[in-house]
């Protein structure tokens, strides 16, 4: 069985593999490969160990002047106690990933190699604490990753989450789930500002930052989003800006993993919430093409449509349908 996968937690990537820090031993006209050695303690939610898990351990050795790189792949199904331990020689590269049927994969969180004593990595053997998340309730929902130009600069654009599509005339939509207004004061080719605001349809409709929940030093998730959408805590108005001036570039961020949203709300007249639609964008909404006559947004969604709070998504039933490569939406 391959390593599940090799999920990293650094700002230095080559090839999508981590550098934490390349190193060789050189005894004389020798070069030796020092070798690293990790414990991962796979647990669940509740903080009970998973027997089982397999924990796949990459320790791959840098490219030599001459020929490709040496990897070892070391695949370790922990005990009773949800402990696994792998070693291999390595240059400083190292990646980590844990599958259970019935979980979602997961990861630790960052492995650094600091220094090389007598051969071995250090911290030499520190164990690292993986929480899986079990796989509850994942449902069919609208899903795509969209990257699209702004069709109108200065007026509301609706946008039709279960179409994927702006409303017409810009494109095939009929609801207008989002109201997106995106404007630019541009005082130079250099020197301009953009703003998008988003507004909604309905009474009650809305959206706010999630915050990550997890802990850092349990590791990462690719289910990273609560599995239900809160109940309370929509704002109506959101509103995010792009700057460039000077040669300073500044955009704003949320700061958190993503969006909820509420929308298709339906009030009694008693200003109750009798129906509403929930779901979600992952990361953030960033901008591409800015300084242009019609720049462009892009953005991950899921949409539940019906009606419940559950965000847990099942990726083998999009009911969107016809997308591309790159609209499909792989995680959950």
């Amino acid at each position: 069985m391959p390593v599940p996968f090799l999920k990293m937690s650094s700002k230095f990537f080559i090839g999508g593999i981590l550098i934490l820090g390349a190193m060789t031993i050189v005894i004389g006209q020798v070069a030796e490969v020092p070798t690293a050695k990790v414990t991962v303690k796979v647990l669940d939610e509740a903080g009970n160990p998973i027997p089982d898990a397999v924990v796949g351990f990459g320790f791959i050795e840098a490219r030599p002047a001459w020929g490709t790189a040496k990897g070892e792949a070391v695949n370790v199904t922990t005990d009773k106690t949800g402990m696994a331990t792998g070693s291999g020689h390595s240059d400083g590269l190292f990646g980590c990933g844990v599958q259970k049927d019935g979980y979602y994969d997961g990861w630790p969180s960052t492995i650094e190699f600091k220094d090389v004593v007598l051969g071995k990595w250090q911290p030499w053997n520190k164990v690292y604490p993986v929480v899986l998340r079990k796989i509850v309730n994942p449902i069919p929902m609208y899903a795509k990753k969209v990257s699209a130009k702004i069709p109108a600069m200065n007026q509301s654009v609706g946008f039709d989450l279960s179409v994927g599509d702006w409303v017409k005339p810009f494109g095939k939509g009929t609801t207008s789930d989002f109201i997106l207004n995106m404007s630019k004061v541009q005082n130079g080719p250099k020197d301009f500002n953009e703003k998008l605001i988003i507004t909604f349809t309905h009474n009650g409709d809305g959206i706010q930052v999630a915050q990550k929940t997890s802990k850092q030093d349990q590791g990462g998730s690719i289910l990273n989003f609560p599995r239900n959408a809160p109940q309370e805590g929509y704002i109506d108005n959101w509103a995010t800006t792009i700057s460039y001036v000077s040669g300073s570039y500044k955009e704003e961020r949320s700061n958190g993993i993503g969006y909820f949203f509420r929308v298709r709300t339906i009030k009694t007249n008693k200003g109750e919430i009798q129906s509403s639609d929930y779901g979600k964008i992952s990361e953030d909404i960033d901008f591409f093409e800015t300084g242009t006559s019609h720049p462009g947004i892009s953005f991950t969604y899921y949409f539940n449509p019906t009606g419940t709070t559950n965000l847990e998504f099942d990726k083998s039933k999009n009911l969107l349908t016809n997308l591309d490569d790159l609209e499909q939406v792989h995680n959950p």
